[in-house]
Protein backbone atom coordinates (compact mmCIF):
# COMPACT_ATOMS: atom_id res chain seq x y z
CA UNK A 1 0.00 0.00 0.00
CA UNK A 2 1.80 3.34 -1.23
CA UNK A 3 -1.39 5.69 -0.81
CA UNK A 4 -4.02 6.25 0.95
CA UNK A 5 -7.30 7.84 0.08
CA UNK A 6 -7.95 11.03 0.95
CA UNK A 7 -9.34 12.16 4.17
CA UNK A 8 -10.84 15.39 5.27
CA UNK A 9 -9.24 17.18 7.80
CA UNK A 10 -10.61 18.40 10.82
CA UNK A 11 -8.97 21.69 11.23
CA UNK A 12 -10.66 24.83 10.07
CA UNK A 13 -7.54 26.66 9.49
CA UNK A 14 -5.86 23.80 7.25
CA UNK A 15 -8.85 23.68 5.06
CA UNK A 16 -9.70 27.84 4.90
CA UNK A 17 -9.10 29.11 1.43
CA UNK A 18 -7.02 32.59 0.67
CA UNK A 19 -8.36 35.35 0.32
CA UNK A 20 -7.44 36.86 -2.65
CA UNK A 21 -7.75 40.78 -2.97
CA UNK A 22 -8.81 43.59 -5.94
CA UNK A 23 -4.89 43.72 -6.50
CA UNK A 24 -3.81 40.30 -6.68
CA UNK A 25 -2.05 40.08 -3.08
CA UNK A 26 -3.35 37.58 -0.32
CA UNK A 27 -3.99 39.20 3.08
CA UNK A 28 -0.99 36.55 4.26
CA UNK A 29 1.26 38.85 2.55
CA UNK A 30 -0.55 42.28 3.49
CA UNK A 31 -0.18 41.52 6.97
CA UNK A 32 3.45 40.57 6.84
CA UNK A 33 4.01 44.07 5.33
CA UNK A 34 1.91 45.32 8.54
CA UNK A 35 4.24 43.45 10.28
CA UNK A 36 7.21 44.39 9.13
CA UNK A 37 6.71 48.11 8.84
CA UNK A 38 6.02 48.16 12.72
CA UNK A 39 9.14 46.54 13.21
CA UNK A 40 10.69 49.37 11.55
CA UNK A 41 8.81 51.74 13.64
CA UNK A 42 10.42 50.62 16.90
CA UNK A 43 13.63 51.42 16.66
CA UNK A 44 15.43 54.39 15.39
CA UNK A 45 18.05 54.40 12.53
CA UNK A 46 21.46 54.98 13.04
CA UNK A 47 21.24 58.40 10.89
CA UNK A 48 18.56 59.52 13.97
CA UNK A 49 21.03 58.67 17.17
CA UNK A 50 23.82 60.41 15.50
CA UNK A 51 21.99 64.07 15.00
CA UNK A 52 20.32 63.42 18.39
CA UNK A 53 24.32 62.83 19.71
CA UNK A 54 25.78 66.06 17.80
CA UNK A 55 22.67 68.19 19.29
CA UNK A 56 23.28 67.31 22.50
CA UNK A 57 26.70 67.97 21.94
CA UNK A 58 26.64 71.38 20.64
CA UNK A 59 24.08 72.24 23.27
CA UNK A 60 26.47 70.76 26.16
CA UNK A 61 29.66 72.62 24.37
CA UNK A 62 27.88 76.23 24.71
CA UNK A 63 26.64 75.43 28.18
CA UNK A 64 30.33 74.77 28.97
CA UNK A 65 31.68 77.62 27.35
CA UNK A 66 28.98 80.67 28.72
CA UNK A 67 29.87 79.45 32.26
CA UNK A 68 33.70 79.81 31.73
CA UNK A 69 33.32 82.98 29.97
CA UNK A 70 31.10 84.45 32.57
CA UNK A 71 32.94 83.40 34.89
CA UNK A 72 36.18 85.25 32.93
CA UNK A 73 33.92 87.93 32.72
CA UNK A 74 33.29 88.18 36.18
CA UNK A 75 36.69 88.58 37.27
CA UNK A 76 37.34 91.20 33.97
CA UNK A 77 34.55 93.40 35.04
CA UNK A 78 36.00 93.11 38.98
CA UNK A 79 39.27 93.67 38.22
CA UNK A 80 38.49 96.68 35.80
CA UNK A 81 36.25 98.38 38.82
CA UNK A 82 38.67 97.75 40.99
CA UNK A 83 41.68 99.30 38.91
CA UNK A 84 39.21 102.20 37.92
CA UNK A 85 38.53 102.80 41.84
CA UNK A 86 42.08 102.55 41.97
CA UNK A 87 42.95 104.73 39.83
CA UNK A 88 40.32 107.67 40.73
CA UNK A 89 41.71 107.60 44.83
CA UNK A 90 45.37 107.96 44.10
CA UNK A 91 44.56 111.09 41.54
CA UNK A 92 42.49 112.66 44.61
CA UNK A 93 45.60 111.75 46.58
CA UNK A 94 47.52 113.42 44.57
CA UNK A 95 45.57 116.50 44.36
CA UNK A 96 45.34 116.13 48.49
CA UNK A 97 49.01 115.68 48.72
CA UNK A 98 50.91 117.83 45.66
CA UNK A 99 52.00 114.37 44.51
CA UNK A 100 53.31 112.56 41.38
CA UNK A 101 50.94 109.28 41.65
CA UNK A 102 51.62 106.69 38.44
CA UNK A 103 50.98 103.19 38.02
CA UNK A 104 53.09 100.34 36.95
CA UNK A 105 51.80 97.68 35.08
CA UNK A 106 53.29 93.65 35.50
CA UNK A 107 53.05 90.74 33.33
CA UNK A 108 51.08 89.29 36.32
CA UNK A 109 49.77 92.66 37.89
CA UNK A 110 50.27 96.63 39.08
CA UNK A 111 51.37 98.63 41.58
CA UNK A 112 51.29 102.08 42.25
CA UNK A 113 54.31 104.44 42.22
CA UNK A 114 55.03 108.23 43.76
CA UNK A 115 57.46 110.71 42.52
CA UNK A 116 59.86 111.74 44.80
CA UNK A 117 61.16 115.26 43.54
CA UNK A 118 64.00 115.02 45.78
CA UNK A 119 65.70 111.85 44.39
CA UNK A 120 64.63 112.43 40.82
CA UNK A 121 62.72 108.98 40.66
CA UNK A 122 59.42 106.69 41.24
CA UNK A 123 59.46 104.97 44.53
CA UNK A 124 56.81 102.40 46.14
CA UNK A 125 54.04 103.25 48.17
CA UNK A 126 54.65 101.84 51.53
CA UNK A 127 52.63 104.54 53.47
CA UNK A 128 49.05 103.51 51.85
CA UNK A 129 48.38 99.96 51.90
CA UNK A 130 44.97 100.85 49.27
CA UNK A 131 48.07 101.45 46.45
CA UNK A 132 49.68 98.32 46.92
CA UNK A 133 50.92 95.56 44.73
CA UNK A 134 47.82 93.69 42.80
CA UNK A 135 48.19 90.42 41.58
CA UNK A 136 45.22 89.62 38.62
CA UNK A 137 43.83 86.85 38.46
CA UNK A 138 45.02 83.66 36.39
CA UNK A 139 43.93 84.01 32.89
CA UNK A 140 43.51 87.88 33.16
CA UNK A 141 46.81 90.09 31.69
CA UNK A 142 47.29 93.55 30.67
CA UNK A 143 47.67 94.92 27.55
CA UNK A 144 47.87 98.98 25.71
CA UNK A 145 46.14 98.93 22.28
CA UNK A 146 45.70 102.47 20.96
CA UNK A 147 43.99 102.53 17.60
CA UNK A 148 43.32 98.98 17.12
CA UNK A 149 47.21 98.33 17.23
CA UNK A 150 49.05 97.08 20.32
CA UNK A 151 51.60 99.49 22.15
CA UNK A 152 54.89 97.93 23.27
CA UNK A 153 56.79 99.53 26.18
CA UNK A 154 60.13 99.31 27.36
CA UNK A 155 60.74 98.69 31.11
CA UNK A 156 61.14 101.23 33.65
CA UNK A 157 64.42 101.16 34.03
CA UNK A 158 65.32 101.69 30.41
CA UNK A 159 63.67 105.04 29.82
CA UNK A 160 66.34 108.20 30.89
CA UNK A 161 63.87 111.37 31.04
CA UNK A 162 65.34 114.59 28.98
CA UNK A 163 63.95 117.00 31.45
CA UNK A 164 62.37 117.97 34.41
CA UNK A 165 59.28 118.55 32.72
CA UNK A 166 59.01 114.82 31.71
CA UNK A 167 60.21 113.48 34.96
CA UNK A 168 56.83 115.25 36.18
CA UNK A 169 54.88 114.31 34.16
CA UNK A 170 55.48 110.52 34.62
CA UNK A 171 57.44 109.44 31.75
CA UNK A 172 59.52 106.00 32.32
CA UNK A 173 56.45 104.31 33.85
CA UNK A 174 55.49 101.57 31.69
CA UNK A 175 55.44 97.47 31.69
CA UNK A 176 57.99 95.57 32.87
Amino acid sequence: MTSTPWVPTDSRAVTARMRTSATGTSATSDAVKTVAARSRSHGFTLIEIMIVVVIIGVISAGVLLSVNLTGRDHDLEKESERLLTLVNYAREQAELQTREYGVIFHDDGYQFVAYDARRGLWREIYEDDILRLRKLPDGLDVKLTVDARPVVLVPTSDIKPTDSKDKSRGRGISTA
